[in-house]
């Protein structure tokens, strides 16, 4: 793997860097498979009980399956070979995922989901490999995966307003918002190491939109004990002073 790109890795004295970046990225890498294997609750739901798969979100696995593909031509030019790996390993999870919903939302057999997932991921894989072969400027590659990823870290904004609106902090998830943190935090730390702005700018964004997340969602949570308590004495009150009717 060779790159015409060499990103300049930042080295103080007396700090391994190498070993950070190493650190930093397998944590990336194992955070974001867990993230990754979220929709599995989802698709547990609508096997296990039989519910609609308009449940699970379609434009997710999409988004994360041209993301991966996208990160990890990048990566594999660039010579990382670890978020090489976690990007591949993000795409495969993306793919079957994708592949269960097809197989739900089309309910035209098993075979045949499996093969029209499996020519689009080879059609795919070909593309990426010719864009990336004859690409010049692979920083190209890594700019299009950096403005899709910041797409998808703007989509909790929509949850954001409307926990503010309804007060209702549950439509945060709040596992999933604080493993992203330290997932952001780690891609954003090698990132920083490796002075590569393609991985500074979105897993910066992501951080603070999730930290944003958890802030609402504890400020709304702490704020609406008293509250009921408030409407428990209330109604305690109502019914001692409502007199009985015989």
């Amino acid at each position: 793997m060779s790159s015409s790109i060499e990103n300049a890795t930042i080295q103080p004295e007396g700090v391994n860097t190498e070993l950070l970046c190493t650190i930093f990225s397998w944590l990336g890498t194992a955070f974001a498979l867990f993230l990754n294997l979220t929709p599995a609750v989802l698709f547990i739901n609508v096997f296990k009980n039989n519910k609609s798969h308009k449940t699970i979100p379609e434009l997710m696995l999409i988004f994360n399956v041209l993301c991966g593909l996208l990160w990890f031509c990048y990566w594999f030019r660039m010579d990382n070979p670890v978020p090489c790996y976690s990007a591949l390993g993000n795409t495969v999870i993306s793919l079957i995922f994708s592949f269960l919903y097809l197989y739900l939302a089309v309910g035209k057999g098993l075979m045949k989901c499996f093969f029209a997932c499996f020519i689009t991921a080879d059609i795919c894989a070909q593309i990426f490999y010719v864009f990336g072969s004859w690409i010049q400027n692979i920083d190209m590659v890594g700019k299009i995966a950096m403005i899709i990823n910041i797409m998808q870290y703007a989509a909790p904004g929509q949850s954001i307003i409307s926990v503010i609106k309804t007060g209702n902090y549950n439509l945060i998830p709040i596992t999933t918002t604080i493993v992203g943190v330290f997932c952001s935090s780690s891609w954003l730390g090698f990132g920083v190491i490796q002075n590569n702005l393609n991985a500074i700018l979105p897993n910066s964004m992501w951080l603070i939109l999730s930290l944003i997340q958890i802030i609402i969602y504890y400020y709304f949570k702490c704020t609406e004990k008293p509250a009921n308590k408030n409407e428990e004495e209330l109604v305690k009150v109502e019914t001692k002073e409502t007199p009985e009717i015989n």
